[in-house]
């Protein structure tokens, strides 16, 4: 049996695709009817049953055949190898356009072909039985997005786990150095030459084989070194949504956490429930695990207590379901998976930190995914390039841009910070520096000043506030004053002498 049919048990008298029958073990029938000619015969295996219909039909139709499920049932390590192999009537590579840039291609086609995830895919189509399926676009994003964001951030604890991914995903057994994002560009542009050149030379149109290489699959080459990113406008509510809809229940809760508090991935994924402190004047979280190995207290917002309330009800539920599987257990079986559903005996029930930034990316895939299904143009702007650990620089963010605790402050609360990056969130202050400088305060006294208020300053001319808030000289207003007193005398007189006359007559 060959490999293909291996991967999926056929019924007795299934269509397997058009013209072939599944007839049994062995047995494949191929039936055509068409322009006065009628074929058919029974073979053993569906390798042989596609090429009689192939070459049936090409003798029907009196050209080549193509068959439309070539795609389908073609590997990317297949095409790769077509696309290296040597072509006799010119000499040369396939896909080898002549230029100087062929030795670059080449290796990444081979790439593809050897180490890349995707090789053993198919061109296109989508997943039956256990079969592969096809290379989608939100695939290929996905894989970017891993590949780019496989760093932890400043969590050295699980930098080694992070490495090993990355090999894993570069196809070696070990780590590898950093992939750029000029890299994976290049490979991309690669790949989507192969598509193309793969289907024009066996005569497919664009829909039987797709190109999933469209826009938004490519990261952006801008600059060599990624900064950290804030959440844009509406972001924060979004990005709760997105995480809401994702198959973990507690990632929502590790979101606002994470800023709220600015806690490390691995700080939340390693915190234990009893060093959770709520039920305190000021609630806050014990930290013995950190990055530069100090512990440390951070102090629990509002917010941030009624994300863990909810982690610690979903924890109770989920025990609960435990107990009672386990209790209604009637057979071993039923027993033994009962038992070997996990506890969730802290806050995120993960071991590591590399198990949020799973979380963390499978949700935005997901997301990515569902526009694009649902016809969304702008499905790869969703949350695009964000990763966990600019989650730690919005808190950060946060906490210089909407309160006034001074910088020594905000660094206990987060942990160690280097000189650049403090001088980076100080930036965020600017404005509001000139309150520090002398005298600010008095002038900020100064401005909310009612009318008629004194301004007295040693060596300078007392100044008055008039009814238009400005600030004018005490002389100058003692003119107004004695004027306006003069005329509210004078219209006072006016009225009297008004009165009198009334009452005469």
């Amino acid at each position: 049996m060959t490999q293909l049919e291996s991967r999926k048990n056929y019924v007795v008298g299934e269509v397997v695709e058009e013209y072939i029958q599944y007839r049994g073990p062995g047995r494949f029938r191929v039936q055509i009817r068409r322009d006065g000619v009628v074929a058919d015969k029974t073979l053993r295996t569906l390798e042989q049953a596609r090429q009689f219909k192939i070459d049936t039909m090409s003798a029907v139709l009196g050209r080549q055949y193509v068959d439309a499920r070539l795609a389908e049932t073609t590997t990317l390590a297949e095409a790769c190898a077509w696309g290296l192999a040597i072509n006799p009537a010119t000499g040369r590579a396939n896909l080898d356009m002549g230029d100087s840039n062929w030795s670059n291609h080449k290796s990444r086609l081979t790439w593809w072909q050897e180490r890349s995830r995707f090789r053993n895919w198919m061109l296109t189509g989508q997943p039956k039985g256990g079969e592969v399926g096809g290379i989608h676009d939100f695939d290929l994003k996905k894989w970017v997005t891993e590949v780019l964001a496989v760093d932890v951030g400043d969590d050295v604890e699980d930098g080694e786990a992070a490495a090993l991914e990355l090999g894993r995903l570069e196809g070696y057994d070990g780590p590898v150095r950093a992939v750029k994002n000029q890299t994976i560009v290049h490979r991309l542009n690669s790949l989507s030459v192969l598509y193309r050149e793969w289907r024009q030379a066996h005569k497919l149109a664009e829909a039987q084989c797709p190109n999933p290489v469209v826009r938004g699959v490519r990261p952006p080459v801008k600059g060599s070194r990624r900064e950290a990113r804030r959440l844009h406008e509406s972001e924060y509510e979004a990005l709760l949504e997105t995480a809401t809809a994702s198959t973990r229940p507690w990632l929502p809760d590790a979101i606002v956490i994470a800023v709220e508090s600015g806690m490390r991935q691995t700080e939340l994924a390693t915190l234990p429930w009893e060093r959770v402190h709520l039920d305190v004047t000021y609630p806050y979280a014990h930290l013995i695990k950190t990055k530069n190995g100090e512990e440390r207290k951070v102090p629990l917002s509002p917010v941030a207590v009624a994300a863990f309330r909810h982690l610690r009800q979903f924890a109770d539920e989920h025990n609960t379901k435990r107990q009672e599987r386990i209790e209604r257990s009637r057979t071993d079986g039923s027993l033994a998976k009962a038992l070997a559903m996990p506890t969730w005996d802290e806050p995120l029930p993960i071991e590591s930190g590399r198990g949020i930034i799973h979380a963390f990316r499978d949700a935005i895939a997901d997301a990515q995914r569902l526009a694009r299904e649902a016809g969304d143009p702008k499905w790869a702007d969703i949350h695009d390039d964000l990763r966990w650990h600019d989650l730690r620089h919005e808190a950060v963010s946060r906490m210089f841009g909407d309160t006034d605790m001074r910088a020594e402050e905000v660094m206990e609360i987060v942990g160690h910070l280097s000189k650049e990056m403090l001088s980076h969130y100080l930036k965020l202050r600017t404005p509001e520096l000139g309150m520090k400088l002398p005298g600010a305060k008095a002038a900020e006294k100064m401005a909310d000043a009612k009318a008629g208020s004194l301004k007295l300053n040693r060596g300078e001319i007392p100044l008055v506030r008039d009814a238009d808030g400005k600030w004018v000289s005490f002389i100058k207003a003692d003119e107004i004053i004695r004027a306006y007193a003069a005329k509210s005398l004078r219209a006072a007189l006016a009225e009297l002498e008004a009165l009198e006359a009334t009452e005469e007559c």
